[in-house]
């Protein structure tokens, strides 16, 4: 297949073996392709040769190619089931990678009663199980003498009983010890804290199951307990009590009679630590240390499926030493795992195509993804096939969701389409595929845990994006993507998380001069906005104060945006965020329904967004158009990579959306783009890096750009399209960090701004600041084994999905000749006096 470019408008396609020759005015080839074989079919033409490759790729692996694959892990394919074969051999996406993973149980460990003495070995013995698994043991014996540790463990591997066993332990021993000196009587000793009230309730009868034979009283508190309940803890606490960092922070920052119920603790259990990064775990590391200030040192124990860093992350999230317990072997059946990179038709087509393909198959399917607005443009492509599936996603209304899982348990659908919502621990039953949108191997894991848990057969799918630097790279690269594994990452230091954070502990209790977190600077800045006042070198908290520690919210930093629909809120964004999906005319997806954002305005310190209900069939969706404005406000720290200096900076960020694109679904980038009569500004405080890229050179002498185009926007395009192979290829180094980032290149200027997406930062562009010499080299792969010849390059390359300019003004020639000269160490260092037009 011979692919010509002649015309700038046209594809020129031609077979010389059926002497066709086919003209396309499709955006990609592959789609113009996808036409030229529905002709070959419709003209009864030989078909012999239509999987060839386009440029240098190939569209799909022949049987032949697929069947080796297979062999290479010990499997005969004829001995796969229908739907696993149907999808290996899918000739609308190429087979990237298969590998099996063979039943996994984790290494057995000595007998329960050899670990614990007494009564506690002999019921658990008599009631549980008769042996730990290793893991188990090691964990139960560090916790039991009082360590601080993380216990990494895949999913369904049995984490829960090795951290539960000896909390309970302990708690029956303090609470004996405690009642036989008469000191103040019952209390409760140890907190189990759950990222969401879901899964919290989900584990509860797991934990009272435990706790009975061992003596100990286990109850939930969070937003949804009665009333009546948080009375009867508040008068017979229980030993052990669940619940979320949401509920202490309220409830410490209340000093309300129920805050009791945590002051008392010894102990926390923190499940699903992985959870708690950017700037949530910012607010996290200060809870613990407000709740300190009334229990004392607490001893920690941190849980989790997927940490690659653990004991650097929990170290500094936590900010006291750790052991680390791992096991790498999980409890599971037979797994077949799938990569695939769709090639005639999109990711989302494909996801719905084996979706189907599943269900048909009496496969019971969790469908993830890793946003809002894909999850419920994937319900729509689902419902148009008539797949029995629902959505479930964060924002929807607790009850909505609940009914959801309870279907799925019960039969009455076949599939659920969730964003990382469903990753954690929550029973829903019968699982046996997982197919998912991109994400690193890490989260990936995460989600392949839920399914085969019952030792059944299971598959794994991992789909990757058919526009997306990143999939182009481990298309061509798939070992590197089971070796991209993740680190967490947090930033204590987010000035205005600690400013939040501060103003909450004054509201728990004042704090006096010498405490450590008495901050000066902080301090001052309340006391001039009326939150705190300081009297005889003591900080008391004002009648504003409570109010406003009350309703931050630690699962973000800065404002929000209230969503009203009808005079009825039904929802939130954080406005850094929420700018670009709430301006006027954009289209919000929610909850399976369409909405039109009429207004979008700020009144006093708080952002709203008013909302108009749209068909549920609404056949369009929106995309903003904008630009940010950098400031550097302090630099933190400098440093080489190759030849550039790199300085990593405190900035101010002026974002400005001032239009947007309307694309009808299914296709995408066609739409019509339509211009603000008001521009939206907000402007905010983050963390960020920058460096000054190094001029291209050898294009200009080679003049290998098109004659309509000036110096200066070949310049401007090959800085710009560098910024985004930056940010895009960053993925693979920073473990799905670039959705925590933006990016800003400078015009001419080569000055590039790579910073946290989060108010305050959140700890991404430092991991990826810490990590650039991989990112440098692997951007020049991904320009150089791109088979692209667009001079501005293509989705697999240089076009960002976030690019606030939609994707204009780029140049892949020009890119890659800066990376090649990063990388030759051609010496480089930022001009903050430099500025010139932005270009995110």
């Amino acid at each position: 297949m011979i692919v010509d470019r002649a015309e700038s408008s046209k594809t020129k396609l031609y077979c010389p073996k059926c002497n066709y020759t086919f003209d396309s005015d499709e955006g990609r080839v592959e789609k113009a392709y996808l036409k030229l074989l529905v002709e070959y079919d419709r003209k009864g033409l030989s078909i012999k040769e239509k999987y060839k490759p386009v440029g240098t790729e190939a569209i799909a692996r022949s049987l032949e190619e697929v069947k080796q694959e297979v062999s290479r892990q010990k499997i005969e394919y004829e001995s796969l089931k229908p739907a696993i074969k149907k999808i290996l051999g899918d000739r609308k996406a190429y087979l990237v990678s298969y590998r099996f993973l063979p039943e996994q149980i984790p290494e057995d460990g000595p007998r329960v009663t050899e670990v614990l003495d007494g009564k506690y070995g002999l019921w658990i013995e008599s009631n549980f199980f008769r042996r730990f698994f290793k893991f188990q043991s090691t964990a139960v014996s560090e916790i039991l003498k009082g360590k601080n540790v993380v216990l990494v463990a895949p999913t369904g591997s049995g984490k829960t009983e090795a951290f539960a066993i000896p909390a309970f332990i302990k708690a029956r021993e303090y609470a004996v010890k405690t009642d036989f000196h008469n000191i103040r009587g019952q209390k409760t000793f140890a907190l189990f804290v759950y990222p969401t009230k879901a899964l919290a309730r989900d584990q509860k009868p797991r934990l009272e199951r435990l706790a009975e034979g061992l003596g100990v009283t286990v109850a939930v508190f969070d937003g949804d307990t009665k009333r009546a309940e948080r009375e009867r803890l508040c008068d017979n606490p229980p030993d052990a009590l669940i619940t979320n960092f949401d509920i202490i922070h309220v409830h410490l920052a209340l000093n309300s009679r129920y805050s009791r119920l945590f002051k008392t603790a010894k102990m926390i259990v923190v499940d699903e630590v992985h959870n708690y990064i950017g700037s949530f775990g910012s607010h996290i590391h200060y809870i613990i240390k407000r709740l300190e200030r009334f229990t004392g040192p607490l001893q920690i124990v941190a849980s989790s499926a997927t940490v690659y860093n653990p004991r650097e992350f929990c170290e500094k999230l936590f900010d006291r030493r750790f052991e680390v317990v791992e096991e790498t072997e999980g409890r599971h059946g037979d797994t077949h795992f799938i990569i695939e990179y769709p090639s005639i038709v999109s990711g989302r087509v494909y996801r719905t195509q084996a979706l189907k393909e599943m269900t048909q198959n009496h496969y019971k399917v969790l469908a993830f993804s890793n946003g809002h607005i894909d999850a419920e443009l994937l319900l729509r492509y689902a419902r148009k096939e008539r797949i029995n599936a629902e959505i479930h996603r964060a924002g929807l209304l607790r009850e909505f969701r609940e009914d959801v899982e309870r279907k799925f348990k019960e039969g009455k659908i076949d599939a659920i389409i969730a964003t990382p919502t469903l990753e954690l621990g929550i029973d829903i039953g019968h699982v046996d595929a997982i197919i998912s949108d991109l994400v690193n191997v890490t989260r990936l894991t995460q989600r392949a845990g839920r399914a085969g848990r019952r030792g059944q057969e299971s598959i794994i799918l991992l789909v990757l994006r058919e526009d997306d630097p990143i999939s182009g790279y481990y298309r061509n690269h798939p070992d590197d993507y089971y070796a991209d594994v993740a680190a967490c990452y947090v930033d204590p230091s987010n000035p205005i998380v600690r400013e939040q954070q501060i103003l909450s502990a004054i509201c728990d209790r004042p704090i006096g001069y010498g405490e450590g977190l008495y901050d000066e600077e902080a301090i001052e800045k309340l006391a001039k906005e009326g939150k705190a006042e300081v009297v005889s070198r003591r900080v008391y908290p004002t009648k504003k104060a409570r109010k406003s520690a009350i309703e931050s919210n630690i699962r973000g930093s800065g404002r929000t945006i209230e969503i009203f629909c009808e005079g009825k809120s039904i929802g939130f964004r954080e406005a850094a965020i929420g700018i670009s999906e709430l301006h006027p005319n954009a289209v919000y997806m929610h909850g399976g329904d369409n909405y039109l954002s009429r207004e979008l305005k700020c009144v006093g310190e708080k952002w709203v967004a008013y909302m108009e209900k749209l068909p549920r069939d609404h056949p369009y969706f929106t995309k903003s158009l904008g630009t940010v404005i950098p400031t550097v406000t302090r630099v933190n720290e400098t440093r080489q990579a190759y030849g550039l200096k790199i300085s990593f900076c405190n900035l101010t960020i002026n974002k400005i959306v001032y239009g947007y694109i309307q694309n009808k679904i299914g296709e995408e980038g066609k739409g019509k783009q339509s211009m603000l009569e008001n521009p939206i500004e907000y402007e905010y405080e983050t963390k960020g890096f920058v460096f000054r890229a190094p001029p291209p050179s050898r294009i200009f002498d080679e003049k290998t750009w098109d004659r309509h185009l000036l110096e200066e926007e070949v310049l401007a395009g090959s800085f710009h399209a560098t910024e985004h192979v930056m940010i895009e290829g960053s993925n693979m180094i920073t473990g799905g960090g670039a959705a925590d980032m933006g990016g800003v290149s400078m015009g001419t200027t080569g000055m590039i701004f790579v910073y946290d997406g989060t108010e305050g930062g959140n700890g991404a562009s430092k991991l990826l600041y810490d990590r650039l010499e991989e990112a440098f080299k692997r951007g020049k792969k991904i320009l150089e084994e791109c088979p692209c010849q667009n001079e501005s390059g293509c989705p697999r390359c240089t076009y960002s999905y976030q690019c606030g300019n939609n994707n204009k003004i780029l140049h892949k020639l020009g890119a890659l000749e800066v990376f090649e000269k990063v990388l030759s160490n051609e010496q480089s260092e930022p001009d903050f006096s430099l500025r010139d037009k932005t270009i995110v």
